[in-house]
This record gives structure tokens, C-alpha cells and sequence, in this order.
């Protein structure tokens, strides 16, 4: 299980022998996340997403990550998409929601937020909410995945 905790910018993990019945005591992961939910999910091999924002304070960009050894590792990490291209939806610096709301208030602009995935023949489909005024969905094909490797390969 991959856990969000509060603004300690890691990605947190338990795991189960027992099919969730026990789990081991949480700990923190070499995996940044700025308090943000993650997807987690098979891409119809053996091979295991993750869809995150890898940042300890902000919610873009957004990526998949992709792990060939069962979550040990995340060696190929590709791109989905950057709050740049949304940067119309508020004035820089300003909230987009005043009123009480997510967070404390309302949530301040450039969030890439709650992915959530699914593949179908091939092709994983993200979907994704943006400053909490827009969701978006992306299409990735998973045939041509293995090719894009992290900045650190």
C-alpha cells in the first residue's frame, strides 16, 4: 500500500503477506510526493504505474512512473503534463475557489491533482483534475513505454 502523509514530501508504504488481514508498520519512501493521492495499478503485464506528482511541495507536474520489478525499482519515467498549459484558468498568485473549500479556504492554482487510471487494450487512460476547476484525461500508450528512461539512467 503507498500512502500519502502530511507535507513531509515522501510517498509512504506497508505492505501485507496475508492479503490485507496485517500489515507491517509504515515507512517512508525514496519517492517524492507533496502530499498528493497517487494510482497505483498492473498495466496489463507485469508491470506496475504510478501516477504522482514527483515533487515534495507541488502538484505538477504530473508523471507516470513505471516499475519492471514489482515496486522495487522506477527506472522509466515519462511525462504526462504541466500546469503551464493551464495557466489561464487563474491570475498568478491568486485562488481560484475564495470561499471555504479544499485545503484551507480554497486551493491555490497549479495543481496537477487525484489521478486516477485505467487501461484498455493497451493504452492507459489518466484522468486528472486541474486547480480544481477542470479534468482532464490523458491516453498513453503502453506499447512504447519501456524506451523512456528517468533523467538518472
Amino acid at each position: 500500500m503507498f500512502m500519502r502523509a502530511n507535507f513531509d514530501g515522501h510517498l509512504w508504504q506497508a505492505h501485507s503477506d496475508d492479503h490485507g488481514q496485517t500489515w507491517s508498520e509504515a515507512a517512508q519512501m525514496d519517492i517524492p510526493n507533496p502530499s498528493a493521492k497517487v494510482w497505483v495499478g498492473r498495466l496489463g503485464d507485469e508491470r506496475i504505474g504510478l501516477a504522482l506528482n514527483p515533487a515534495d511541495k507541488a502538484r505538477d507536474p504530473l508523471e507516470l512512473w513505471v516499475s519492471n520489478d514489482d515496486a522495487a525499482t522506477w527506472a522509466v519515467h515519462v511525462p504526462v503534463d504541466r500546469y503551464d498549459s493551464y495557466k489561464d484558468l487563474t491570475a498568478p498568485g491568486e485562488r481560484h475557489d475564495l470561499g471555504p473549500g479544499w485545503g484551507k479556504g480554497g486551493a491555490w492554482p497549479g495543481n496537477l491533482s487525484y489521478p486516477f487510471g485505467m487501461v484498455h487494450e493497451g493504452v492507459l487512460y489518466l484522468v486528472y483534475d486541474v486547480a480544481r476547476r477542470d479534468v482532464v484525461m490523458a491516453s498513453i500508450a503502453l506499447s512504447g513505454i519501456a524506451e523512456i528512461k528517468s533523467p538518472s539512467n
